[in-house]
């Protein structure tokens, strides 16, 4: 099955998005300040947003 410049944008969006949400929620943040936490959270939350507008 050939995949189409849609289906190979779809994925490597999914890939960004969970190594965002990984790096976000990692074990590091955990035992970092809620400065860092923070920091991490709206980023994750600003690539959401932006990606994916109807969410």
């Amino acid at each position: 099955m050939a995949d189409t410049c849609t289906d190979l944008l779809a994925r490597e969006d999914l890939l960004l998005f969970t190594a965002a949400a990984i790096s976000s929620t990692g074990q590091d943040e955990f035992h970092g300040d809620a400065g860092d936490q923070r920091l991490s959270l709206d980023f994750l939350h600003e690539y959401v947003h932006g990606t994916l507008p109807d969410l």
